[in-house]
């Protein structure tokens, strides 16, 4: 031990390694334990191992990692999945259905709106309505032509989950008329008298316009307000163009006369109601989370592309206002070749309304109606569905119906803007149409999907 020249104090200092502590203080330094040597053995590459060792080590699967948090949910079906779900309409162009073949004869069918056919029939969430309708077959390969609703390549049997599709199939942006001399029913015995009292119906769904892949679906609703800017009434055409295709059904045998119901999401439910009041062979509207009139979609109240079409700007006015000036700003644009693009908007969007369209209102009076709605859907405004049904009520009660079949159900509002729909809540929609057309119980045995 050495020692080191003293402190000032004339204490002697020894020198402990790194450390200087003073002579005669106690204080010990502590000295680093090693773990015991071990011999090493000479390692053996995985060549090197005998067979069976590899073997048996690669039999073994490595333990996964326990899952954090929520677990993920399902990936959304391919475009290809959701396309092998539902089956084209021949002669129909953008129509889709599952179900029941069209040869089987006339059947209580619903025209259910979303997106694009193909994700509206066969992509989640949209597809637990129909589901809750129609058993969908497991193998895919079933689907071909007009021969009936395929199966689901993803999610065989009856279950759907929550996540949003990304991509849907190849559907056409428009719905095309109906040509009845390639849509052909009556096939069968019974006429489909059979299916009908074992709980059959088919679900038919037609692509909005402007709408089909991922991409056109985020487009959408500013290509619609460009649309109207110019004056054209996109949802009103629609329209229009499905109701001729439900005559041409009709009359083809395919659908039962007085056993149609139109149904639809969000945008869609804007187009059931509007089919709904446009077309006699409508028997009832179901819509969830419906838009009543398009004002009050971001895309019409103050995006840059709904200012350079014309639009209303944010906040939109009242749509009873809207609509009581809808008069005056239409016959200026039918009489003025240039009439500003702002008063041909207010006017194609006034006319494409539910909410404060005095003539829709009237067609729909009687019908039964149900919409589902949010506690607080701030896209589409809560009280709008409410005011709607209102209408509904107040124009029944005014023609002699003491009991008004207008109905509105309000739950929890979920989803981004409160604006989503639960799954449970398209099931309750889809027994009521199971109700409101007078079938069975679903064929192929269950009721609700499994969700």
């Amino acid at each position: 031990m050495a020692f080191l020249p003293p402190l000032p104090g004339g204490t002697p200092v020894r020198s402990l390694g790194h450390r200087r502590l003073p002579q005669g203080s106690g204080a010990r330094c502590r000295r680093r334990r090693h773990p015991p040597t071990v011999p090493s053995t000479p390692s053996m590459t995985l060549q090197q191992q005998p067979a069976a060792a590899t073997a048996a080590s690669a039999a073994v699967p490595a333990p996964s990692p326990a899952p954090r948090g929520r677990p993920r949910p399902p990936p959304p079906p391919t475009a290809e999945a959701m396309e092998a779900a539902s089956s084209p309409v021949p002669g129909m162009r953008g129509w889709r259905f599952v179900g029941p073949p069209l040869e089987a004869g006339p059947l209580p069918a619903v025209v259910y709106f979303g997106l694009g056919a193909s994700e509206t029939l066969g992509g989640a969430p949209f597809d637990a309505f129909p589901r809750a309708l129609v058993p969908y077959p497991v193998d895919s390969d079933t689907s071909s032509g007009g021969s009936g609703g395929g199966g689901d390549g993803v999610r065989g049997g009856e279950t759907s989950g929550g996540a949003a599709a990304a991509d849907h199939g190849r559907a056409t942006a428009e719905a095309g008329g109906g040509n009845g001399s390639s849509i052909v029913g009556g096939g069968g015995n019974d006429g489909g008298a059979g299916l009908v009292a074992a709980g059959g119906v088919r679900v038919f769904s037609v692509t909005l316009p402007a709408h089909g892949t991922a991409s056109q679906n985020i487009t959408a609703l500013d290509n619609w307000a460009a649309a109207y800017g110019r004056g054209t009434p996109v949802v009103g055409g629609f329209v229009s163009r499905v109701a001729a295709g439900i005559a041409a059904l009709t009359d083809g045998g395919v659908i039962a006369p007085g056993r149609l119901v139109a149904a639809g999401v969000s945008r869609g439910g804007l187009v059931a109601s509007l089919l709904g009041a446009a077309s006699p062979a409508v028997a009832a509207v179901v819509a969830f989370a419906p838009v009543t009139w398009l004002g009050d979609l971001p895309a019409f109240r103050g995006d840059a592309a709904a200012t350079a079409a014309g639009c209303s700007p944010a906040p939109p006015p009242s749509p009873v206002a809207v609509a009581t000036a809808a008069g005056a700003a239409a016959a200026a644009v039918t009489t003025t070749a240039t009439a500003a693009p702002s008063a041909a908007s207010s006017a194609a969007v006034a006319a494409d309304a539910v909410a404060g369209n005095a003539a829709a209102i009237a067609a729909l009076a009687t019908k039964p109606v149900r919409f589902y709605t949010g506690n607080r859907d701030v896209l589409v405004r809560t009280r709008g569905a409410f005011e709607v049904v209102e209408a509904l009520a107040d124009a029944a009660h005014a023609a002699g119906v003491r009991s008004p079949p207008a109905e509105l159900v309000c739950y929890c509002s979920i989803g981004k803007d409160g604006h989503g729909t639960p799954v449970d809540i398209l099931l309750d929609g889809a027994a009521w149409v199971r109700s409101t057309l007078r079938l069975g119980s679903r064929p192929g045995g269950g009721g609700a999907p499994t969700v």
